[in-house]
């Protein structure tokens, strides 16, 4: 049996969950609605919405926002840069 995962660690790249042959038919549908940019863009707006539904119901501790700047950065996501162009 595959080991329960209770936590992930912030660095993850990719996650290997298991789905029913169910949860896969539900998936190809929404797919096929053609409203997702892939899978991955499907289960993170998945998450959100499962998220605000808990926030909503109070399961979730309120968030404090970083105190320090070391904390900001530890918490910093890079977003990559591109160039734009200013008229």
């Amino acid at each position: 049996m595959p080991k329960l995962i209770t936590k992930l660690e912030r660095n993850v790249e990719k996650i290997h969950p298991s789905v029913t042959p169910g949860t896969v038919d539900r998936i190809n549908e929404l797919l096929a609605t053609e409203d997702f940019k892939g899978l991955s863009d499907l289960i993170r707006r998945a998450i959100d919405c499962l998220y605000r539904e808990y926030e909503a119901k109070g399961k979730l501790k309120p968030k404090r926002p970083p105190e320090t700047a070391e904390e900001r950065i530890k918490n910093a996501v890079f977003a990559g840069s591109k160039e734009v162009e200013i008229e």
